[in-house]
């Protein structure tokens, strides 16, 4: 995420600040920036070729935004410290990094960006400290397994990227009731268990570029407030009757383009009375 994307998403979490501040920290990481704007207290670490996270010594206690993206961190020890209460947006995106660490100490925290980065695993109550956060980014790590335990806490999810992944499964979600965004784009998905999708408040669900062959003619049966559904690039070649039922009354969008599919009934849509764009565009379709 660009410095300016977080810059502005800070500002929309921060509404109401002062137009201008003067922000008198002791200490800033070298080679770093730290400095304040709008009364945001930012500490930028933007391509500042780091090899290691910085000492938490280093980085001023009253920070609100640290952007430690494209540098070459590799891992965080377990006994690493965070003590930064006022933070909201860390972003350690686009580097190489290899484990979770231990987010104790980031007890604001709304956005976390960990896109691009190495991550194998995700361990059970690995963001369990985590109970504002909001928005969380892991698209484009090698993530293969995920602890049914990983969300536990997040009751204020709002957001969950696991794009470009390894995935085989879809992940238990079952804990994420605020979730209203979930991308899963560009992973191994064949037979995913639908049941995990018990999520009341979805609004937008996305796994394109998957192994999908077949879908289950109930797998949207709860998530009754869907209004974006993208299942493109995929296998399967026939929509089973009634699939888009569910979600007739909430569903805006569908994208089903690039898929093998032979012929559509005129069932397959009934009664989406809501529905905006639907894209069935494909060199495969007849």
């Amino acid at each position: 995420m660009a410095p300016e994307i977080i810059f502005l998403a800070l500002l929309s979490i921060l509404a109401g600040a002062a137009d201008s501040a003067t922000w008198n920290f002791t200490r800033c990481v070298k080679s770093c920036q730290c400095y304040s704007e709008n009364n945001v207290n930012i500490l930028d670490c933007f391509n500042s070729s780091l090899e290691l996270f910085p000492e938490p010594e280093s980085i001023p206690s009253d920070v609100h935004l640290i952007n430690l993206s494209h540098n070459s961190i590799r891992f965080i020890p377990d006994s690493y410290m965070f003590w930064h209460p006022e933070c909201v947006v860390l972003d350690i995106s686009y580097n190489k990094l290899g484990n979770l660490p231990n987010f104790e100490g980031l007890y604001r925290l709304k956005q976390l960006n960990l896109a691009n980065n190495s991550l194998p695993y995700l361990p059970k109550n690995g963001f369990a400290p985590l109970i504002y956060l909001e928005e969380l980014h892991l698209e484009a790590n090698q993530i293969a397994f995920i602890s049914q335990c990983a969300f536990q806490n997040l009751y204020s999810l709002r957001k969950l990227d696991l794009s470009w992944n390894k995935l085989q499964n879809l992940p238990y979600l079952i804990d994420l009731q605020n979730l209203q965004e979930f991308y899963a784009d560009g992973n191994l998905i064949e037979n995913p268990e639908w049941k995990f999708l018990d999520l009341p408040s979805l609004r937008s669900l996305s796994m394109a570029w998957n192994n999908l062959y077949q879908l289950e003619p109930l797998a949207l049966q709860n998530v009754l407030k869907l209004e974006s559904l993208n299942l493109a690039h995929n296998h399967f070649s026939i929509l089973p009757r009634n699939f888009l039922q569910p979600v007739a009354a909430t569903l805006k969008k569908i994208d089903l383009s690039f898929l093998p599919i032979d012929s559509i009934s005129s069932g397959d849509f009934l009664n989406l009375h809501a529905l905006q764009e639907i894209d069935l565009s494909s060199k495969f379709f007849r």
